[in-house]
């Protein structure tokens, strides 16, 4: 658990999450690092993944960004768009189903990442573009939407202005990825 300063109830609050009367749903808005001056974003470049002949070098965080436990589970089903071609003017909509699988009620943020898979400057890995938090009983479904238009596809240029290049992107929820073309 990262705690930080908790004030006078805090350690109420940590007790009360350790014995499981309160379901953390909280997730790192950074990405830990797992080696000292190893500090990396999340939306790292496909040029920066793992050296494996440098156990210290390239991308190989202790926990990612957006990395969080529960005393639940959720699985992720049916991940779609509503098409596979972004309009220049139009939108796509993602819609991921999400199912409590466990026996106690909880919280979930459902993160929605876009990968541009050929740029004119080295594209990210991956991009938070969309996220909704969610709570869900034992058993219960919910189909969380999100919305993909070309300002959610954009990056700065070498000219420092923002573009959005026609090309293959991917959509990832979870565990579940799908393409679509701009």
């Amino acid at each position: 658990m990262h705690t930080y300063i908790l004030g006078n109830e805090g350690g109420n609050v940590v007790a009360d999450v350790l014995a499981g009367k309160i379901n953390p749903s909280g997730r790192l808005p950074y990405t830990y690092p797992r080696y000292t001056n190893s500090l990396i974003n999340y939306y790292r470049k496909y040029t920066e993944n793992k050296d494996v002949s440098d156990e210290a070098a390239g991308y190989d965080p202790q926990w990612e960004f957006g990395f969080g436990m529960s005393y639940t589970s959720f699985k992720y089903s049916n991940l779609k768009l509503s098409s596979n071609k972004l309009p220049e003017t139009g939108n796509i909509t993602v819609t991921v189903d999400v199912t409590n699988t466990g026996k106690m009620a909880g919280k979930e943020a459902v993160l929605m990442y876009v990968s541009d898979l050929v740029a004119s400057i080295t594209p990210e890995f991956k991009r938070l573009r969309a996220f909704e938090k969610i709570e869900l009983q034992p058993g219960q479904t919910k189909t969380v939407t999100f919305t993909i238009n070309k300002e959610k596809l954009s990056f700065i240029n070498y000219d420092l202005k923002r573009v959005t290049e026609p090309g293959d992107f991917k959509v990832t929820v979870a565990d579940l990825s799908t393409n679509f073309q701009y």
